[in-house]
């Protein structure tokens, strides 16, 4: 696969640029396709990178931000570029900037790589060529121009599933080492096989139990020394010994009997020494020459969480080496000294598991990654982070105000940053010790901001004032016994006088009261994901893995209502895991939006409980990554491979799809009007979305009148979002459509209507199928008589043909509710009086009764 480059014309400056540019594709054989493709519009962020079509604005940077878990990092041979790879993505970086300069999507290396696990080690950098070498696909390696990402194949090896996933190259240039699961294989650039050493386990890598490096599967891992005279190899056949190998000939040399399951090695500049980094979270440093144990670095976790030590790497002098030592939450990298293991110091500020680091050639710079997917620099001599030359990293969290004025954002250091809406400034930055935020959220006022995640050994959650910047609560507690324990969702009461918050791994919801800053509520739901209040202030409802939507009244401390979803195994029908994840109720509080594992967005009345639909969708959640809209007609949802998408609530149908991260969305909120929607992802960064398609805004506002009125959900959405720029002229021909409609209601033909009732009650399929399809047929000026159909059947038992028309009475409402909610989006004293003049000439109590509520529901939200 070749790398796809964009080339950028024009000066960049400090804001939103928008140029016209020509896409370039770099050939395999490095020339470069200078055809232009068609013309198209790009737009640039404040850094001058390109912004995915239909984002207004990027907050955080994706320089140095690897779309996700990193499984090695190199440096290229005159330390100008890093090389970061995962199943995802292999990315060349410039090593200043952070910049991206190529990157191959989907690169297949080892046939998939585990986010961590023994034997992985696929990059290598040709030491005579600078050639960048990677496993590749079936018994290949790839061969990288380190410059342009120019790419040549060298393919050697046995067997039907051989994949490469260890790679070095011998200090001469002359000599490749790739290991496999099963052999290793020495050969040279021509891709001759010098030996082959086999790996012959007994039994299956994935039985060692709780070890989490035992799921990337068998494997065999080896390292050239230095001097080019000894191979460091390490298998899973015998994966507590490192055996020194003859690189010519393959023969073992000499054995080293290890204390702990070899992780990672590296050898000394001297090459006199190795070092190893071991599963008993230890590090160790051997006599090459006689095998002996030096001396020994070892760490006690702090609680019961898997900890191991990951990447070991020498410094280019070597008198120091850093290890990346994943002990539970405490994700530091320790920097010992060479001589007796002791540790001088420690790398604080990586996100998760840092997995990956070398040094550069003069060792002043560490460079690591993992799985927080950051590309990070560390200062080797002061022991600290060194910061992005431009822009900040954010984080998944962000949030945006009822009113659009205030938007907040995590960034990777633990500080939120409030910018204004409309230009994107920055107003205030908001600190709070060494927490690490996973949820942030303003009340409906905007006066105050919540932000929950974790430190290192205990759960935090703070409210600042928007307007001051201080603290007015703060509440911490310890983690337990799960070190992995944060916020996974956070809610304020509607009035501002309650702020709730779940913790999924503690299976507790928790609300305070803001007025005493006293905890007055602590529920105990299974594995809780999602908790919301309801409009009116009262009571909050909380989903969770255990299947179960439960309803609180916290200030009486009690449950009030649960209900159970089950699963469906997939005999009768397609397997449903009805595991929910997050939750959100519509303003006028009648429905709940539930997101759960079968990639369906369920649909509840809020009093009942019962389930009224389900939206199917085109991804999985990994999150509560879901919102309703302030208006109550649309439901928002962000999925695992990072895509972005709207649905209309009354018909499911999708209506913006243009939102894309790179990897797993966390985050979805709409702004003020709807006309936007902000996002945060686990590439690192948050987006601002326009849910205004130009198409759309050229369209005559009769055209654009009809598609509101009209089936086609997602050009009603569309219409609707050109109009509201245009309001003052389209809503006397609204006014005008609507009365049409009410005159054709008057004239509905009521006895061929009682007909098609009649035809849909008959007991041959034939005809009562045919009847239903003509019933689907019938517009807007059929409401009242489909509304009275339906309300015939009501007690009746469940069964298709009552879901039929159901389900048309749900599209006819949801049409019409969409443009009762345009009127009503207008100052009161515009659309009061319309709708209490159009609520007297409806034609049937169902409309009466639908604009009458339209009406209510304006009266609380003023």
């Amino acid at each position: 696969m070749s790398a796809v480059r964009i080339i950028f014309c024009g000066c960049l400056s400090g804001v939103l640029l928008t140029q016209f540019c020509f896409a370039v594709q770099t050939k395999p054989d490095g020339k470069q396709d200078t055809k232009p493709n068609e013309q198209q519009e790009i737009k640039l962020d404040y850094l001058g990178d390109p912004l995915p079509p239909q984002a207004i604005f990027r907050f955080g940077t994706r320089r140095f931000q690897h779309p996700s878990n990193i499984s090695q990092i190199i440096l290229s041979k005159d330390d100008k570029l890093v090389f970061s790879l995962s199943t995802v993505k292999l990315i060349a970086w410039d090593a200043k900037s952070g910049k991206l300069m190529w990157q191959e999507d989907r690169p297949r290396v080892g046939g998939g790589l585990a986010a961590a696990g023994y034997g992985i080690r696929p990059m290598a950098i040709a030491p005579d060529t600078g050639e960048l070498i990677t496993g590749g696909g079936l018994r290949t390696i790839n061969i990288y121009n380190p410059k342009t990402g120019a790419k040549k194949e060298l393919q050697f090896g046995d067997g039907a599933r051989t994949f490469f996933r260890s790679i070095d190259v011998s200090p001469d240039g002359k000599l490749i080492v790739a290991g496999s699961d099963k052999d290793l294989y020495m050969v040279d650039r021509a891709g001759q096989i010098k030996f082959q050493l086999k790996n012959q386990p007994k039994q299956p890598l994935g039985r060692i139990r709780n070890d989490r490096l035992a799921f990337g599967g068998h494997f065999c891992y080896a390292r050239f020394s230095p001097d080019g005279k000894t191979l460091a190899f390490s298998k899973s056949e015998n994966m507590n010994s490192v055996f020194l190998v003859n690189p010519q000939t393959g023969k073992t040399m000499r054995e080293i009997k290890t204390k702990g399951r070899v992780v990672r090695f590296d050898f000394s500049p001297d090459s006199k020494t190795i070092v190893v980094s071991e599963r008993d979270i230890a590090a160790r440093l051997y006599n090459v020459k006689t095998g002996k144990q030096i001396w020994e670095f070892s760490i006690t976790p702090i609680n019961a969480a898997e900890s191991y030590l990951s990447d070991i790497a020498f410094h280019p002098n070597g008198k120091q080496i850093a290890v990346g030592a994943p002990i539970g939450s405490d994700y530091r990298i320790r920097i010992l000294d060479a001589a007796d293991g002791k540790e001088k110091g420690a790398l604080s500020g990586s996100q998760w598991k840092p997995w990956t680091m070398e040094y550069n050639s003069d060792g002043k710079t560490l460079y690591s990654a993992g799985w927080d997917s950051s590309v990070r620099r560390w200062n080797t001599t002061e022991f600290k982070q060194i910061p992005l030359e431009k822009g900040d990293r954010a984080s998944a969290c962000c949030t945006i105000s009822r009113d659009g004025k205030r938007i907040a954002y995590g960034v990777d250091t633990g500080e939120v940053k409030i910018v204004d809406g409309t230009n994107r400034k920055l107003v205030r930055v908001l600190k709070h010790k060494e927490a690490k935020f996973s949820q942030i959220r303003f009340s409906d006022n905007a006066e105050l901001l919540a932000a929950g995640g974790s430190s290192d050994d205990n759960v935090h959650l703070v409210v600042w004032n928007c307007s001051n910047g201080k603290i007015v609560h703060q509440w911490s507690w310890e983690k337990g016994i799960d070190p992995h324990s944060s916020i996974e969702e956070l809610n304020f009461s509607h009035d501002g006088k309650f702020l709730a918050a779940c913790v999924f791994r503690q299976h507790r919801v928790y609300v305070w009261d803001l007025e005493s800053g006293k905890r007055i509520f602590d529920g105990r739901h299974a594995m809780v994901y999602g908790v919301s209040y309801k409009p009116d202030s009262s009571d909050i409802i909380s989903v969770g893995w255990d299947r179960q939507i439960r309803q609180w009244d916290p200030t009486e401390k009690k449950e009030i209502n649960t209900l159970e979803i089950p699963n469906n195994a997939g005999r009768n029908g397609p397997r449903i895991d009805a595991r929910m994840y997050g939750v959100d109720h519509s303003p006028n509080g009648k429905i709940l939006a539930v997101a759960d594992m079968s990639r369906r967005i369920q649909i509840h009345d809020a009093q009942s409980l019962k389930l009224i639909r389900t939206i199917p969708m085109g991804g999985s959640f990994i999150y509560g990554t879901l919102r309703v809209s302030n208006n109550g007609l649309w439901v928002a949802a962000g999925f695992m491979n990072g895509q972005v998408v709207v649905y209309e609530i009354a018909t499911g149908k999708p209506v913006w799809k243009f939102g894309k991260h790179v990897d797993h969305v966390f985050t979805v909120e709409f702004g003020a009007n709807d006309n936007c929607l902000i996002s945060g992802g686990s590439d690192g960064v948050c987006y601002l979305w326009s849910l205004r398609a130009k198409k759309f805004d050229a369209k005559f506002k009769s055209q654009m009148v009809d598609d509101l009125f009209g089936s086609d959900s997602e050009a009603a959405f569309q219409a609707f979002q050109a109009m509201s720029k245009q309001r003052t002229q389209v809503f006397g021909v609204i006014q005008a459509k609507l009365n049409s409609i009410f005159e054709s209601n008057l004239k509905f033909e009521e006895p061929k209507f009682k007909k098609l009732t009649v035809a849909i009650g008959s007991s041959e399929l034939k005809v009562s199928q045919q009847a239903l399809e003509d019933l689907k047929k019938l517009g807007l000026e059929s409401f009242g008589s489909v509304c009275e159909l339906a309300a015939t059947i009501a007690d009746q038992e469940e069964t298709p043909k009552k879901q039929a028309i159901n389900d048309h009475r749900d599209q006819l409402l949801g049409r019409i509710n969409r443009v009762l909610t345009f009127i009503a989006d207008e100052p009161a004293s515009v659309s009061k009086p319309v709708l209490t003049k159009l609520m007297r000439a409806a034609p049937s109590t169902y409309w009466k009764k639908l604009i009458f509520q339209k009406i209510q529901e304006q009266k609380r939200g003023q």
